[in-house]
C-alpha cells in the first residue's frame, strides 16, 4: 500500500526517524557512525533527490514534511492529551467501540434494579413521568422559555434544563472529537499499516481509515515561523500574540543545501565539508561583503555570541527593508524579491528567538536575554533623547524608533569609524550601535551605484540571505543535554522550524566545530 501512496511511505519513515529520536531524549546508547551515515544517505541522497521527487513533492519539501511528521508523532508521544500513542485496532474497538454498550448496559441494569425487576412498569414510568420524554425536549424548552419573564420558578427551570442541554453536548462533542482524532492520527495510520503488513488486501475498514485520514489532513502541512521585530516595539509583548509567516520553499532549499554541504566528504557529497560557522559565513568571503565580517566578531575582534550576532544583522535587516520598500519592478525584481523574503522572515524569526525562546539557541539564556534586555534599554534611551518623553516610548510608532536608529548610524559613520572596517574599530560600539553602522553600510552598498542599483540590490539581498541561513544552520545543532530537553518541551507550544533542523542534524550526525554530536566514534 505504500507504493501507492508515497504520503504512507515517508509517514513510515517519520515514525523510524522518531524513534531514533527518543533515544536523544533516553538513557539508551547513542547513535552510532553506521547510523548517522546511513540517515545522511536516506535524507541528503533519497529524500532531498531531485530524482525521489520527480513528479510528487520538492525534495526540500519531502524532507521539511518528513521532519514535521516525526515531531507530531514526537509531540504526540510525550504531551498528547488524548491516547493516540495506544492507537491500535484492537485499543480501538475497546475505547470506542464496545465501551458505550457496555456504559448503556449498566445504566440500563441500574434502572431495573431500581424497579425491583419490573420491566414493563419502569419503561411506562419513564415514558410517562418523565417530563422530557412525555412531553418532548423541544415543546419543554418552549414553554418554558415563554414563562421565563414572568416566573422565577420557570426560570430557574430553565437554567437547569439549559446546563443539562450544554453538558450532554459537551459530553457528545468531545467523544466525537477524540475518536476522530484517534482516526486520523498518523499513530494509528502507523498502526494499521503495521498489523496489515504484508497482506495483499487489508480489510475494507482499514483501508477506508487511511484514505479518510488522507483525506482530511492537508499534505503537506503549513511550516510557519513567529515573527519579531526588535525596532517594532518597545515594550513587553509576551502577552500579545505574534504574527506568523511560511517558511518560503526557496528558503527550505537553501537551509538544506547548507546541510548538505556541511556532511563528511567519505559520504560521497562531493568535495571537502564545509564547517558551519557564526563568524565567517560563505556570504562573506567575497568582495565587496568582505568588509563587513566584522558585524559577526564580538568585541576586541574575537568570536561574539550568537545572541549578538543575530541582534546586530537583525537591526541592519529591518534598516535595509525599510529603507527599500517594495521591490522595484526590474529584470532582478524575482530574484532578489526571493533573497529578501529569506533575509526578512528569517531575521525575524531568529529575534523571535532571542526574545521568547532563548533556551533553544546555543549561547547560555541567561546571557542571551542579558544581551537582548540591553539592546531594549538602550532603545529606550535613543527614543527619549530623541524627544519621546517618560512612558510615551511605548507608544510611538516604528518609523519613529528607525528614524532614531538611522540617527546612531549618521553620527557615528560621520566620525573616523567608517575609515577602518577591522573588527576592532567596531569593539567598543554597543548592539544597537553595531546594528545602525551596519544597515547604513549596507544601504549605501545598494544603492551606490544609480546605473545598477537594482542590482545592487539584488547581491546585497543575496548576501544577507546566505547570512541568514548561515545563522539558523549552525544554531541548530547541539550535543547538550539542557538544550535537547529544552526542544522536547518547547513542543507543547507548537513545532518550531529551529526544532525541526535540531532534529536533521541529530539523525545526520552533523555538529558546529565547537560541540560535537554524540556518536559512538567521530562522524
Amino acid at each position: 500500500r505504500t507504493r501507492e501512496h508515497p504520503k504512507l511511505k515517508r509517514l513510515c519513515l517519520s515514525f523510524a526517524l522518531f524513534k531514533l529520536l527518543r533515544r536523544r531524549l533516553e538513557d539508551v546508547p547513542p547513535m552510532t557512525k553506521r547510523e548517522a551515515q546511513e540517515c545522511r544517505t536516506i535524507i541528503f541522497d533519497g529524500l532531498g533527490s531531485n530524482a525521489t521527487a520527480a513528479g510528487d513533492l520538492a525534495p526540500e519539501v519531502t524532507v521539511f514534511q518528513v521532519l514535521k511528521d516525526e515531531l507530531n508523532l514526537f509531540t504526540e508521544y510525550y504531551h498528547s492529551v488524548l491516547p493516540v500513542v495506544l492507537a491500535s485496532p484492537y485499543f480501538f474497538f475497546v475505547n470506542y467501540v464496545l465501551y458505550p454498550p457496555v456504559v448503556f448496559a449498566l445504566c440500563l441494569m441500574t434502572i431495573v434494579l431500581c424497579g425491583n425487576g419490573g420491566i414493563p412498569y419502569v419503561i411506562n414510568a419513564m415514558l410517562t413521568d418523565s417530563s422530557f420524554l412525555s412531553v418532548g425536549v423541544g415543546t419543554m424548552a418552549k414553554c418554558l422559555w415563554s414563562a421565563v419573564a414572568r416566573s422565577s420558578r420557570a426560570f430557574y427551570t430553565f437554567i437547569d434544563v439549559f446546563i443539562c442541554y450544554i453538558l450532554f453536548i459537551a459530553v457528545a462533542y468531545e467523544e466525537a472529537t477524540e475518536t476522530l482524532v484517534f482516526l486520523i492520527s498518523d499513530w494509528f495510520a502507523v498502526s494499521l499499516l503495521h498489523a496489515y503488513y504484508g497482506k495483499a488486501t487489508p480489510p475494507a475498514a482499514a483501508r477506508f481509515v487511511l484514505k479518510l485520514s488522507r483525506n482530511l489532513r492537508h499534505y503537506p502541512s503549513r511550516i510557519t515561523m513567529k515573527q519579531f521585530s526588535v525596532l517594532g516595539c518597545s515594550s513587553d509583548v509576551s502577552t500579545l500574540p505574534l504574527p506568523t509567516a511560511k517558511l518560503p520553499k526557496h528558503t527550505k532549499r537553501s537551509i538544506l543545501e547548507r546541510f548538505r554541504e556541511a556532511r563528511p566528504p567519505q559520504d560521497g557529497g562531493g568535495g571537502a565539508a564545509v564547517p558551519l560557522s557564526k563568524n565567517s559565513p560563505a556570504a562573506l568571503s567575497t568582495e565587496p561583503f568582505s568588509r563587513f565580517a566584522w558585524a559577526c566578531k564580538g568585541g576586541g575582534g574575537g568570536g561574539g555570541g550568537v545572541a549578538e550576532i543575530i541582534l546586530v544583522w537583525h537591526i541592519a535587516t529591518t534598516l535595509l527593508e525599510a529603507h527599500h520598500g517594495p521591490p522595484h519592478p526590474t529584470e532582478h525584481v524575482a530574484e532578489e524579491r526571493r533573497s529578501r523574503k529569506t533575509a526578512a522572515r528569517l531575521s525575524r524569526y531568529c529575534a523571535y528567538l532571542v526574545a521568547f525562546q532563548p533556551e533553544l539557541l546555543p549561547d547560555n539564556k541567561e546571557g542571551t536575554q542579558l544581551v537582548y534586555g540591553d539592546v531594549m534599554n538602550e532603545q529606550m534611551k535613543v527614543a527619549v533623547g530623541a524627544g519621546q518623553l517618560g512612558y510615551h516610548v511605548y507608544l510611538t510608532s516604528e518609523w519613529g524608533r528607525l528614524d532614531a536608529v538611522r540617527k546612531i548610524a549618521d553620527r557615528l559613520t560621520a566620525t573616523e569609524i567608517h575609515r577602518d572596517s577591522s573588527a576592532a574599530a567596531y569593539a567598543s560600539l554597543t548592539v544597537l550601535e553595531k546594528g545602525a553602522v551596519l544597515g547604513k553600510l549596507l544601504v549605501e552598498e545598494a544603492d551606490g551605484d544609480d546605473k545598477a542599483a537594482a542590482g545592487g540590490r539584488a547581491a546585497v539581498w543575496e548576501m544577507m540571505a546566505g547570512v541568514w541561513v548561515e545563522l539558523v544552520a549552525y544554531m541548530a545543532p547541539s550535543s547538550v543535554e539542557e538544550h535537547a530537553r529544552a526542544h522536547e518541551a518547547g513542543l507543547v507550544k507548537g513545532i518550531e522550524v529551529i526544532t525541526m533542523l535540531w532534529a536533521l542534524a541529530t539523525h545526520t550526525g552533523i555538529a558546529r566545530p565547537d560541540d560535537e554530536v554524540p556518536v559512538e566514534g567521530s562522524v
